[in-house]
């Protein structure tokens, strides 16, 4: 991890029901908090966030996004999500929080989710060698023509290389290790500390941002 908590969810009054969240999902949760203009009015779609969408739901109350997605491919963390969403609806203003189950790789995407979203987030879900390619797929499936996609994830040996290479054919890829000052500070501190506390390449999140390309007709 990185050290002390970056998010501090008791200011929002926050009421997460899971208690399973990974460094790169808090590292989303605070860092897409920069990018709020570009989330208002917008419909958003978090991926595989898990037994919290802590990112998602963090958005949810401070974006005022047009409607917020949360999907795991759990039905135990999507189950989560629900009472998530019941316990906190009252400070979502405006924008419409729903969950479901999703999977990449599990056949078409559903004409509903089709050119859909104008903002997808996913933390740390490149690591799966069999899906890489499915998710580049969905994501790109599930984009608006002039989306864009927000992705946090550690290198994990060649994994995130990989998937980045991967999205290249569909995508015009930004990969950014110094990101945001806070984030980057803690980083350094920790790996101060050497492997038997802090390994980076499992720990410290990258940050993706992708855009389609969009091929004239």
């Amino acid at each position: 991890m990185l050290g002390k908590p970056i998010v501090d969810t008791s200011v929002l009054h926050l009421e997460l029901e899971g208690n399973s969240v990974w460094p790169s999902e808090e590292v989303m949760a605070y860092h897409t908090q920069k990018y709020l203009n570009d989330f208002r009015g917008a419909t958003v779609c978090e991926l595989g966030g898990g037994m919290t969408c802590l990112a998602g739901v963090m958005l949810s109350i401070l974006s005022e996004a047009d409607s917020m997605l949360l999907t795991d491919g759990n039905e135990e963390s999507v189950d989560n999500l629900n009472q998530i969403i019941e316990k906190n609806s009252s400070a979502f203003g405006k924008t419409k929080v729903t969950s479901r189950m999703l999977r990449w790789g599990d056949g078409p995407v559903e004409e509903s989710l089709v050119d859909k979203f104008d903002i997808i987030l996913c933390a740390d879900c490149l690591f799966f060698e069999e899906g890489r390619k499915d998710l580049v797929d969905l994501v790109h499936t599930m984009l608006k023509p002039e989306g864009k996609v927000f992705m946090y994830a550690p290198r994990r040996g060649k994994t995130f290389d990989q998937f980045v290479s991967l999205a290249g054919e569909k995508f015009h890829t930004s990969v950014k290790e110094e990101y945001d000052p806070t984030v980057w500070s803690l980083h350094k501190q920790m790996d101060a500390k050497g492997l038997d506390h802090y390994d980076a390449n499992i720990h410290f999140p990258l940050f993706l941002s992708m855009e389609r390309i969009n091929k004239a007709s």
